[in-house]
């Protein structure tokens, strides 16, 4: 059975005005997943510490790179190391010294950071975030120990906008910064220990 041309010319003008469609609409929804100090539930505590943290690697290892949400529409937000760096910067609010190398550092507290969960929700009247991540901490002497952190961070739901989204991801990013804090600075003291 043959198409006639002109159905197939109007199936295929069809498919590209939704391929367009599509296209704009991730566009459209398009947000960076840039990071924010100041969205946080407990400012960081700045407790000047002995031990310099070296992060030798930042990596992204969601299943899904492409958005953080599906609540009433996508969430395209694309690639999360811009928000990992700055994040683990912040470090240096909590007293470290925070350095960048590649090579593990032999007098210094190595940290690699993988994420792997990165999603908002839309719940009543607020928007939620959650994330996941390994993160390797090698002390000073000692043997590399993953540690699996997560956390989550809400916050009020004033118009739905896609940035509210990335929003209420830093609420939760800052809460796992706050708990590995917690474990860096155990770590550290750990080291102190052994050299008195």
């Amino acid at each position: 059975m043959k198409i006639p041309f002109l159905r197939i010319q109007v199936i295929t003008c069809a498919l590209f005005i939704f391929s367009v469609d599509a296209a704009a609409d991730s566009i459209a929804n398009f947000v960076p997943l840039t990071y924010e100090a100041n969205s946080t539930d407990v400012s960081p505590v700045n407790s000047p510490s002995t031990c310099t943290i070296n992060i030798t690697a930042v990596s992204d290892g969601r299943t899904n790179k492409e958005s953080i949400g599906t609540e009433f529409k996508p969430i395209f937000s694309g690639d999360a190391t811009p928000l990992m760096n700055a994040g683990l910067d912040q470090l240096k609010a909590f007293g470290f010294n925070v350095q960048r190398n590649a090579a593990p550092a032999a007098d210094a507290i190595n940290l690699d950071f993988q994420l792997f969960r990165a999603y908002t929700w839309h719940g009543e009247m607020r928007i939620n975030g959650a994330i996941a991540a390994n993160i390797g901490i090698t002390p000073i002497g000692g043997m590399r120990v993953v540690q699996k952190l997560r956390a989550s961070g809400s916050k009020t739901n004033m118009w739905s906008a896609s940035s509210e989204y990335v929003t209420a991801l830093n609420y939760a990013f800052n809460n796992m910064l706050n708990n590995l804090a917690v474990v860096l600075h155990k770590t550290c003291d750990q080291k102190s220990k052994l050299n008195q």
